[in-house]
């Protein structure tokens, strides 16, 4: 599966909703970009959390992608969800943001999960260039799981 990675600092729901799509089969590319930008009434400081959950949500119904949300999951449950071939679109917490990615599968040793459109953290902040995809291990998820936000995640069927 080829998918797209974040170009600049503000589209990371925008990213995560076509590249979970994506992996519902459904085809889409950087030109849709726009009007995903637009459907999460996306500005230079990002997004409304509520906002995007709810249209996220929304379109994942669409699609029958049964989702559920899930504040401050814990690692183990992730892990558990990823293994019975769930996808996951999670926020990943920052000091001074937030980061959207798509979670879309462990690795076969099941100790680490692939991170689509995944950024490192610079001084609070998710930090451009995004990589497409990039195993992380549950030692390297611990920063996500122990910040004081909590990871909050949308777990849909994978069909």
């Amino acid at each position: 599966m080829r998918y797209i990675k974040q170009r600049d600092q503000s589209s990371c729901v925008s990213i995560a909703i076509i590249n979970a799509l994506k992996l519902l089969g459904i085809p889409m590319t950087y030109i849709d970009i726009p009007s995903w930008r637009i459907a999460f009434n996306t500005t230079t400081a990002g997004v409304s959390e509520a906002h995007w959950l709810a249209v996220t949500m929304d379109e994942l119904r669409y699609r029958d992608a049964n989702p559920f949300f899930v504040r401050r999951i814990d690692k183990i449950s992730l892990f558990a969800h990823l293994h019975d071939n769930y996808g996951i679109i999670a926020s990943l917490p920052a000091d001074k943001e937030d980061h959207v990615v798509l979670i879309d599968r462990l690795s076969e040793s099941e100790k680490s999960v692939n991170i689509v459109n995944w950024m490192p953290i610079e001084n609070g902040y998710f930090e451009l260039p995004a990589i497409t995809q990039r195993y992380v291990s549950a030692t390297e998820l611990d920063k996500y799981f122990n910040h004081s936000k909590g990871v909050d995640v949308i777990i849909f069927n994978k069909k």
